[in-house]
């Protein structure tokens, strides 16, 4: 069983500042950073499932079977499916206007 560390309120400040100038420096731009992340969060709920059972068990009284199903089954599957689709989903879209909305420039 994993025990559950708590994060200082203190390193809190930090720990945002950090993820701050990580955005900032344009880390999280490319789109094969953020699939790897999708893939990584479908990773870190299948091996720490174990965990997440306990915690909802704990919490909510939920079944384990249930929390496989519906909630780590669904991260799993929605991050996958995700990291997929992300390339078009990311793609620059060209609306369709008529002739006469031509002029506006709708982008």
């Amino acid at each position: 069983m994993t025990i559950l560390k708590y994060t200082p309120i203190k390193e809190i400040p930090k720990i945002r500042e950090t993820l701050r100038a990580t955005f900032k420096a344009g880390v999280t731009r490319p789109l094969e950073w953020r699939k790897h992340q999708l893939y990584q969060l479908a990773r870190l709920a299948q091996n720490e499932a174990d965990a997440i059972c306990d915690a909802l068990n704990k919490d909510l009284s939920k079944p384990r079977l249930e929390v496989l199903r519906t909630e780590v089954g669904n991260i799993v599957e929605r991050a996958t499916k995700s990291a997929q689709k992300l390339d078009v989903w990311a793609a620059p879209e060209h609306p369709d206007v008529s002739d006469w909305q031509k002029g506006w420039k709708p982008t």
